[in-house]
């Protein structure tokens, strides 16, 4: 079986991965879990750079790690 690490303590994004693997042979393992009480910095300027630093992150504490974050645009509004 293979260990995922999520990169996030949120419960409903715990259970969005889930869903994905449900079927697989795949286990997958949250911060806590894993003894780490730290977390990364969110400065990026999308969601997608914030993934990726997420990503970055965890990757000190297992080989596969899975990190997402979403955001919410307004087109009359800029992105700063």
């Amino acid at each position: 079986m293979r260990t995922i690490l999520v990169g996030t303590s949120n419960p409903s994004k715990i259970r969005f991965f889930e869903q994905f693997i449900e079927q697989e042979d795949v286990r997958l393992v949250t911060p806590g879990e894993l003894g780490i009480g730290e977390s990364p910095e969110e400065n990026g300027k999308t969601p997608v750079e914030n993934a990726v630093l997420k990503a970055e992150f965890y990757a000190q504490f297992a080989p596969c790690v899975i990190c997402a974050d979403s955001g919410l645009y307004f087109d009359e509004l800029p992105l700063e």
